[in-house]
């Protein structure tokens, strides 16, 4: 007869080690495939694989802040039929919106927060959106106040989503937060993008004074190259945030810069719907 008597529960505690981040991709693996959209009807001949799946940038809102990177997440999975690559975040009237989510194997990269213009009151700074985590937005876009876009912390694979900068620039981390924009002055000068794998966008200046001295911010540098450079002089448009393939797009008259593959897009000048818009996401397969 089997026993019903179970050993009693000893008195120790639970105890665990965070796993340390880790963004090297493993030696001896070649790159194999390398997506910036999204496919379906993939066959494989190896298992397991190893993946590296990058979400879309957040959009930068108009007069005022830039949008956060894309969250990157990578590690050995069973590839699967499909892949989903998300788009960046489009800007529309005052809002910049967050970018989409990437999708491989089980890993989902979500997209960075996109910085909100609550209001066309163009004279008040704004907070940068956040830079993404593995699940979720880690924060809030920047309303048009002096509220910071809430820190992403990590995750529980690779990715750290940096805060959004409130009349400061965006926090580095591997996934960069959107530069603030700046009060308006004689001198105003807007808050750079935080830089990572993925690169926040840069702010806008918001000053309407007409004084000629108003700059706009670079966006953070990604993996694949540098943020885009802010405007000076009229348009003072921030610039978009480097993404982990390419670079981040300068901000052109009044429009902020696109971002690079993830990369946060800049904060737009004063007209509507001149926010830069996110950079779309990317997947890449080593084996």
């Amino acid at each position: 007869m089997a026993s019903t008597v179970f050993p009693a529960p000893s008195a120790g505690s639970l105890s665990y080690t965070t796993p340390i981040t880790n963004n090297q991709i493993p030696a001896g693996l070649t790159l194999r495939a390398t997506y910036t959209s999204s496919a379906s009807g993939l066959t494989w001949s190896t298992y397991p694989v190893f993946a590296v799946v990058v979400g879309g940038g957040g959009a930068g809102s108009n007069a005022n802040a830039g949008g956060g990177g894309g969250a990157v997440v990578m590690g050995w999975v069973n590839p699967t039929t499909t892949v989903t690559v998300g788009t960046g975040g489009p800007i529309t009237s005052y809002i910049g919106f967050s970018g989409n989510y990437s999708m491989f194997g089980g890993l989902i990269a979500c997209g960075g927060t996109g910085a909100y213009n609550a209001s066309p009151d163009f004279q008040q700074p704004g907070a940068g959106g956040a830079g993404a985590n593995i699940y979720a937005d880690a924060g809030y876009g920047g309303f048009n106040t002096n509220y910071s876009g809430a820190i992403g912390g990590s995750s529980y694979l690779t990715s750290v989503g940096g805060a959004g900068g409130a009349a400061a620039v965006g926090e580095n981390a591997i996934a960069g937060g959107g530069g603030g924009s700046a009060s308006a002055s004689a001198s105003a000068t807007a808050y750079a993008g935080g830089s990572g794998l993925t690169g926040g966008g840069g702010g806008c200046c918001t000053d309407l004074g007409g004084n000629g001295y108003n700059r706009g911010a670079a966006g953070g540098a990604g993996k694949g190259g540098s943020g885009g450079s802010g405007g000076a002089l009229t348009y003072a448009a921030g610039g978009g945030g480097g993404g982990y393939l390419a670079g981040g797009s300068s901000s052109s008259f009044n429009s902020g810069g696109a971002g690079g593959s993830g990369g946060g897009g800049g904060g737009g000048f004063y007209s509507v719907a001149s926010g830069g818009v996110g950079g779309d996401g990317c997947v890449l397969v080593y084996y």
